[in-house]
């Protein structure tokens, strides 16, 4: 580290737990790439553009280990906290990261075109908070695996943007880390963290077509979405998606009470749309949920994936909080418990036709696990609906067990 550099790579010790601390903690993911098929070694470059653009921090990286492999190797995630340096604290810091084959050297002068895959983000340090910069590396973009249609895909880097996992550049943001930092004891922040992780889920980014709206969660609530009834949920953003931990308890979607967490549209719509979600969740028993609904007024109807009692269940349900015309229906398909319900599920209503109130078909797209059910159901509800995704536990009181779930997107299309 040079005098005056903006950050500083050091030991932190014998800092109180409740001193103000000013970091950015930077992880790189990996989602779906093998070594050393698809990559070799993992470079990161850490620089002060406006001081000089060498780097500050290089880690030019052991091999990343092959799977089954743990010798002589990097597993992932890879992780190193950042603080700013005491002279020039607002500087704006610059974190690279190249996914370089065999044979490629890492250091100063190593192009990015060298790289399968590269990335990177900008970012100013905020006076006292704790932040994550979280880096996710999907196969989708390889730069021989990437869209026709992308630009930069694989090559991020050159607009200091990461790749989404449909192949798209984007810009990486800051997220909030909102527990306090326990410095009781030496934090090496020099490090890098060579833990093997329990691994993210596997995303399938979907077709997007003309006219579709993809909402994604690798930077936190997209601006169009609002969450709600989120008190006692546990909410981050890792593995590139949306996760919520549900405590035990009642999280209920129904006519009685609708206090289970959600995420839904801030605009209504008033045409005809197909709205589809993606989720990771390992269903096991009692009304453990999820799935995608509209709502128009005080009136929902939504398709599900959960469970009821010992069986797991596809099903969907249309309810009004206020008022009489409360109708439901569950589908044939289901399977006995155990086995458990798949872990991956895909969800879809389709909005058919536009009348004063606007009917609605339910059905199950084809599941990576699929339980064998499609429901066509139609029903109404008001025309103006905004559209969401939901999870929870209820009805059961025997359990009401906690849920886990990784929502990957919220794709909307015109239809």
């Amino acid at each position: 580290m040079r005098p005056g550099s903006a950050l500083g790579i050091a030991l932190l010790v014998g800092l109180s737990a409740c001193a103000r601390v000013t970091e950015v903690v930077v992880t790189i993911n990996n989602v779906d790439l093998e070594a050393p098929t698809d990559l070799r070694t993992i470079c990161i470059r850490v620089t002060s553009p406006a001081d000089n653009p060498s780097p500050i921090y290089l880690h030019s990286g052991s091999p990343i280990c092959p799977p089954g492999e743990t010798a002589n190797c990097v597993g992932f995630p890879i992780s190193m906290t950042l603080i700013p340096g005491s002279q020039r604290p607002n500087d704006t810091v610059r974190v690279e990261v190249l996914a370089l084959p065999a044979g490629e050297p890492c250091n100063d002068a190593t192009p990015a075109s060298a790289a399968v895959l590269s990335e990177a983000a900008v970012f100013t340090f905020t006076d006292g908070e704790r932040q994550k910069l979280d880096f996710y590396l999907y196969r989708q973009c390889l730069k021989s695996e990437c869209p026709a249609a992308s630009v930069n895909c694989g090559a991020c880097a050159a607009a200091d943007q990461t790749c989404r996992s449909d192949g798209t550049c984007g810009a990486l943001s800051l997220v909030s880390i909102d527990a306090p930092a326990d410095l009781a004891s030496p934090v090496d922040i020099g490090t890098l963290d060579q833990s093997v992780p329990n691994g993210c889920p596997i995303p399938q980014p979907p077709a997007v077509g003309p006219g579709c709206t993809l909402y994604q969660f690798m930077n936190g609530m997209p601006a169009e979405l609002m969450a709600l009834n989120m008190n006692d949920i546990t909410t981050t953003y890792e593995c590139g998606m949306l996760h919520l931990k549900i405590p035990a308890g009642t999280h209920n979607f129904w006519s009685v009470s609708v206090d289970a967490p959600r995420i839904e549209t801030k605009v209504p719509s008033t045409a005809r749309y197909r709205a589809t979600t993606r989720f990771h969740a390992s269903f096991n028993r009692n009304e453990q949920f999820a799935g995608v609904y509209a709502r128009g007024g005080t009136r929902y109807a939504s398709a599900h994936e959960g469970f009821i009692m010992d069986m797991a269940y596809e099903w969907w349900e249309v309810f009004d909080t206020v008022g009489a015309g409360t109708d439901a229906g569950v589908d044939t398909s289901r399977v006995v418990y155990p086995p458990s319900a798949p872990s991956t599920h895909t969800l879809s209503i389709e909005r058919t036709s536009i009348n004063p109130d606007a009917g609605i078909s339910y059905y199950n797209e084809t599941m990576t696990t699929d339980l064998g059910g499609l429901m066509n159901q139609a029903v109404s509800i008001p025309a103006n609906q905004v559209i969401g995704i939901e999870a929870g536990n209820a009805g059961m009181p025997t359990s009401m067990n906690a849920v886990d779930i990784y929502f990957e997107y919220l794709l909307i299309c015109p239809q």
